[in-house]
C-alpha cells in the first residue's frame, strides 16, 4: 500500500544522501523532519550550474530534473530563484543499487567539472 510505497520511497532517498555525506561544495535542501520528507532531494552545487550536472548525470543514465520546479516561492526561500537545482526522485521503480549509483556518479562529476 501507499505507507509501505513512502517507505520504500524514503529509504532509498536516505541511500542516496548516505553516499553525498563527505561531499563538499554541495547544499542539500530536505526537510529537518524525515516524518515531512517526501521522497525528493533538491540540490546546488557552489561551483557548477544545475544544467550541467543533470547533463552529465543524463550522459550516466540517470534522470534527474533541473532548473526552477513549479515552486517560485520555494525558490524564493531557498535562494535558488536564480539558479535553480537539480532534482533527484525516488520511486517504488527505482533500486537500491541504483540510489548508490546516482550518489556515486554525481560525487564523479562534481569532482571532475
Amino acid at each position: 500500500g501507499a505507507e509501505r510505497i513512502g517507505r520504500y520511497e524514503k529509504k532509498l532517498m536516505h541511500i542516496f544522501l548516505d553516499g553525498l555525506e563527505d561531499l563538499r561544495g554541495l547544499r542539500v535542501f530536505k526537510s529537518e523532519n524525515d516524518s515531512a520528507q517526501t521522497a525528493l532531494v533538491s540540490l546546488v552545487s557552489e561551483k557548477f550550474n544545475c544544467e550541467t550536472i543533470a547533463s552529465r548525470l543524463a550522459e550516466k543514465g540517470i534522470a534527474v530534473r533541473s532548473g526552477l520546479h513549479c515552486a517560485p516561492q520555494a525558490h524564493r526561500l531557498g535562494g535558488t530563484l536564480e539558479s535553480g537545482t537539480v532534482r533527484f526522485s525516488f520511486s517504488p521503480f527505482i533500486s537500491a543499487a541504483q540510489a548508490r549509483t546516482a550518489s556515486r556518479e554525481l560525487k564523479k562529476i562534481l569532482k571532475n567539472l
